[in-house]
């Protein structure tokens, strides 16, 4: 499913760019990176749904317009993707160590 999607995204950059290459698309793994951990996508695997993938890309696409909205130079706006995927990596081992450590306890 993965790579059918990649495949139809590629041929659609292709045609807006006019024009394909192998370097076309190499500025997006920040932002697709960014939008699977916003949305909530474990990186470990085996956790999350489109709808929270889908949620990520959008909130990450806002995020990037108002960036650009607001003249925000490009270098900072890399950065700031960077801080919030180092954030939610974190908040997302904390979730899992707290559940893992209640559980372990019997308190549910």
């Amino acid at each position: 499913m993965g790579n059918l999607s990649g495949g139809i995204g590629g041929m659609i950059l292709a045609s807006m760019n006019m024009q394909a290459g192998p370097t076309t698309a190499t500025v997006y793994e920040g932002n697709v990176l960014t939008a699977m951990v916003v949305g909530g996508l474990n990186l470990a695997g085996g956790e999350g749904g489109v709808s929270n993938a889908v949620f990520g890309a959008l909130l990450v696409g806002i995020i990037n317009n108002v960036l650009n909205l607001l003249g925000v130079h490009s270098d900072y706006t890399a950065f700031l993707q960077g801080v919030i995927v180092i954030s939610a990596v974190a908040l997302n081992m904390y979730t899992q160590r707290r559940s893992k450590n209640i559980a372990d306890a019997g308190v549910l």
